[in-house]
């Protein structure tokens, strides 16, 4: 080089030799991108020192010099992950911000201070760098117009330390503004411009991070479309390349988990076993390619040998990752799931009992309201369980439930992932007769309207119940049933049922009361009940976007609602802290449910796996009726024998003549009648009717009789002997006679 020879022939006391040094530090640093050579980085970074600790030139500005040393003091942290060079630039970059630089520079700087902070707090999870790092990008974007080019960079440093704060905090909003965020850089270059691989990878991972926290398919599918053309757009041996690949791998990983689709896992693994021929062992990235690939094998493990490289890949992560690094706790969750899962198969105990190792050890990694610690909780508890099913020890089914219950007081993780974990628990407590049943399935019917949250559209919500429901709110009261406890089933009956009718009562409840009591929170939550009721029944589905701008436009209504229903359970708490309104808009207490029985009983009925009975609502109390003859198997085939009536009905009414069962539904007509206990002699003169096999076939008629008469020798004449009824039946046709006299008490 040219200029380390004039270098060579200056005198040490030249004023010129700032300038040299420094032009010289630059040219080493262009050469490494071009090259990839490490050597001239480091000569570049030393030659930049050595101009810092000379006298300047004349006119020679210092900031300039501290901004070029902070940028490849990164680069090279990038490159080598040492944290001592990613310090010594946060340095650098404070050191250039004290002198007060013009604004031009002072965008620079703040820039690239909140990238950097960002980055060390990715490594060390100080919290005060993330504050800091979204102070500066916030700053930085002030001092560039809307449209100016340049905005392209702090618009990417802003979101990586929103989605960063995201992962700590949960909070929804944060990823809905990374998001926005990246798009809006996105569209500050053309499409095939270079600059935009970097945007267009930062964008796709923001985009998994919410498929991650919501599930929305379309949300995966654009990250992978995002991370293929970043990775499209870089040459082959461009030091970004590498990374990118291993997003996109992480990606088809993660499609993969929700949709199986076979062909995104195996590309996977085809992209990771590629990437990390490449990877150099020091290269920061290299672990988070081994945990993916990791994942992937153990996801494919047909063989032991995948299962086996999978660990491998895991424990080589793991060891690459010191105790302080902010993302150990990954390493140490997905080996140990993976040694699990080989446990699964092989049963060998040793793998059980590490893995339990390193999930206790990766949950006290992480604090407690961190999203992923829900996670780590539910598998720990899962396998406690395992091992509780080998060893039958009670002191393994106590550690296995309060993990669940760990898991499910996870406030940062979304309903939707703490419900399976609800659920666990509360169907092992159960089976088991533990003491935090009934503990469990009030955290579970708790979590449902969170899973039919307002600011989803109705589509959304009704899949979202039908999914986490599941017979919760039943099997709920038949354990409060079996512990003696009625008025408790009642409860948790109403808290279970019709959600999206009580929700839509809380957003038009009367409000007088708070009013008076606190006129301002009940101006801000009847605000926020007109703007959800206007917007959770809407149905998306009738407004498929069909092009970006759409796309954004339902992003951000989506958006819009999400931080609505936010607002309105953060009022809700508030109202809720009041005197006297502890319970405002909560599921009703029994005392409010006993004025429904004001002027008569009121009978519910429940069906669960462990029992049908019913329980008597009166002014007084909660009456229980155990249905001895009739359990679940039976309420099912009477509901498929009425399904066989209708269906044989309608087309009887549509053909214009009497309805006969088709010779092959009577088969199993028959059959399922067979099945039912002989709960009566008059009940058993219906069989031979049905159950006969001649010409006088079997009618719809004849089912539907046979099937009220279960039910009220199964359930109804229970009850009216409990209430001590007595039933005046009046005869005024044949058919009513007939029915009569199979039914007379």
């Amino acid at each position: 080089m040219i200029r380390r020879g004039i270098l060579e022939q200056l005198p040490a006391s030249s004023a010129d030799r700032t300038m040299f040094l420094y032009g010289l530090a630059g040219e080493l640093i262009l050469r490494f991108e071009e090259s990839g050579q490490q050597k001239d980085l480091d000569e570049g970074i030393s030659t930049y020192r050595d101009a810092l600790e000379l006298q300047l030139a004349p006119k020679f500005d210092r900031c300039i010099l501290l901004i070029d040393l902070a940028q490849a003091l990164n680069r090279r942290f990038c490159n080598s992950g040492q944290l001592e060079d990613l310090d010594e630039a946060i340095l650098m970059h404070r050191a250039a911000l004290k002198l007060s630089p013009a604004p031009k520079f002072r965008f620079t700087i703040l820039n690239g201070l909140a990238g950097a902070l960002t980055t060390r707090f990715e490594r060390t999870t100080q919290r005060e760098d993330l504050n800091e790092a979204i102070s500066s990008g916030r700053s930085a974007l002030e001092l560039q117009p809307a449209f100016h080019p340049n905005r392209s960079m702090p618009l990417t440093n802003l979101a990586n330390a929103l989605g960063a704060r995201f992962l700590q905090s949960g909070q929804r909003k944060d990823l809905d503004e990374a998001i926005s965020l990246q798009r809006e850089a996105l569209r500050l270059f053309s499409e095939s411009h270079p600059d935009q691989s970097p945007i267009l990878n930062n964008l796709a991972s923001v985009l998994s991070q919410r498929f991650d926290h919501s599930g929305q398919r379309h949300d995966i599918d654009e990250a992978i479309t995002w991370s293929r053309r970043a990775v499209e757009l870089l040459p082959t041996s461009h030091p970004d390349r590498l990374p990118f690949l291993t997003n996109l791998a992480n990606m088809l990983n993660a499609r993969f988990d929700k949709f199986e689709t076979r062909r995104d896992l195996d590309e996977a693994i085809s992209l990771g076993q590629d990437a990390l021929k490449l990877f150099s062992a020091a290269h920061p990235d290299k672990p988070i390619l081994l945990d993916m690939l990791g994942s992937a094998l153990m996801k494919r493990s047909g063989c032991r040998e995948d299962l086996d490289e999978a660990i491998l890949h895991q424990r080589d992560s793991l060891a690459l990752k010191p105790t302080s690094h902010s993302h150990r706790y990954g390493s140490l969750y997905n080996l140990g799931h993976s040694l699990r899962k080989r446990f699964d198969q092989y049963k060998q105990r040793e793998d059980l009992d590490e893995s339990i190792d390193l999930f206790k050890e990766s949950l006290d990694a992480v604090s407690s309201g961190h999203p992923h610690a829900y996670l780590i909780s539910d598998i720990l508890g899962r396998t406690y369980l395992a091992l509780f099913t080998r060893t039958h020890e009670l002191d393994h089914l106590n550690k296995a439930l309060g993990a669940f219950r760990v898991a499910v007081a996870c406030e940062a993780a979304p309903a939707s992932k703490r419900m399976p974990s609800a659920k666990s628990w509360a169907r092992m407590a159960d089976l088991s007769g533990h003491e935090s049943a009934l503990d469990a399935y009030r955290s579970a019917i708790g979590l449902l309207p969170r899973l039919a949250m307002l600011n989803l559209d109705l589509q959304s919500r009704q899949q979202s119940l039908t999914v986490g429901s599941d017979g919760l709110a039943r099997d709920a009261a038949a354990c409060a049933i079996r512990l003696g406890q009625y008025d408790t089933a009642v409860e948790l009956l109403e808290a279970g049922r019709a959600i999206f009718w009580s929700q839509s009562l809380q957003l038009r409840t009367p409000m007088t009361d708070l009013h008076d009591v606190a006129p301002e929170l009940e101006q801000e939550l009847r605000r926020i009940a007109v703007a959800l009721e206007q917007g959770s029944t809407r149905d998306m589905s009738e407004n498929l976007f069909d092009n970006s701008l759409q796309m954004m436009s339902m992003e951000q209504e989506e958006s819009r609602f999400c931080h609505l229903n936010e607002e309105w359970l953060v009022t809700l708490d508030k109202v809720r802290q009041l005197d006297g309104f502890q319970d405002f808009l909560r599921p009703s207490r029994l005392s409010t449910l006993q004025s429904a029985a004001a002027n008569g009983p009121v009978v519910i009925l429940n069906a669960s796996q462990s029992g049908c009975a019913a329980l008597i609502v009166t002014s007084t109390g909660v009456q229980h009726v155990p249905f001895m003859d009739l359990g679940l198997s039976e309420v099912t085939k009477l509901v498929e024998l009425i399904r066989h009536a209708i269906a044989e009905g309608a087309e009887g009414a549509e053909g214009g003549k009497n309805a006969l069962v088709h010779e092959s539904n009577r088969t199993r007509v028959i059959d399922l009648v067979r099945q039912m206990p002989l709960i009566s002699d008059r009940l058993q003169m219906l069989r031979p009717r049905l159950g006969q096999k001649s010409d006088n076939l079997t009618g719809p008629d004849d089912i539907f009789r046979y099937v009220l008469c279960t039910l009220w020798l199964s359930v109804v004449k229970p009850i009216l002997d409990l209430l001590h009824l007595e039933v005046n039946l009046f005869i005024s046709s044949a058919p009513h006679a007939a029915l009569t006299s199979m039914v007379e008490i």
